[in-house]
């Protein structure tokens, strides 16, 4: 006898949701960096699923971390060239990057993201980020942004991921020389 298991796909979050309770109108032909700071971003690809409460094995309720990884250019400026990029082209897509946190719960076989919840966030590629531990405020980490050595701008090409046993999210970036000019 074989045991069939069916899988419902279904869509949770898509490019430009709400992430946070005031979060902008999304407008997709009239974006910009503040709105998406605060909206789901662009291509997602690890995920992870913590329980809640902290801990819990509860697989109906929980936060959900994804990580927005690259930006496609083409697709979020309406008739875009390489000769008319424009530095506002250039601070939307790096609050289109990092990741977000929302909140979700299985309500009755359905998932649905927790509007408004105190557990959403948004992290982007310019959102500073305060570093702590033994390396924080190293030479090599001073900036010219930083002189402190104890902030980082944001994250992003963020592709792989993994859960700590604390109840935290790692995430790795590639593909970084993929920015700052090259095409």
């Amino acid at each position: 006898r074989v045991h069939r298991v069916t899988y419902k796909a279904q869509v949770l979050a898509r490019w430009g949701d709400p992430v946070l309770a005031d979060a902008a109108a999304w407008e997709p032909l009239a974006q910009s960096a503040a709105a998406q700071a605060t909206q789901f971003g662009f291509n997602c690809d690890y995920n992870a699923y913590f329980p809640l409460p902290l801990g819990s094995p509860n697989s109906d309720h929980g936060l959900l971390w994804s990580n927005h990884e690259y930006t496609d250019a083409r697709l979020m400026h309406p008739g875009w060239s390489l000769e008319g990029h424009t530095a506002a082209h250039t601070a939307l897509e790096l609050s289109a990057h990092g990741g977000s946190v929302q909140e979700i719960r299985k309500i009755k076989g359905t998932w649905k993201v927790v509007g408004g919840s105190a557990y959403a966030r948004r992290v982007t590629g310019s959102t500073p980020i305060r570093l702590s531990g033994p390396a924080a405020g190293h030479e090599r980490l001073k900036t010219s942004a930083d002189d402190t050595g104890t902030v980082a701008l944001g994250t992003f090409g963020n592709c792989g991921g993994g859960k700590t046993p604390w109840g935290t999210v790692l995430v790795a970036e590639e593909n970084f020389n993929g920015y700052f000019g090259n095409v």
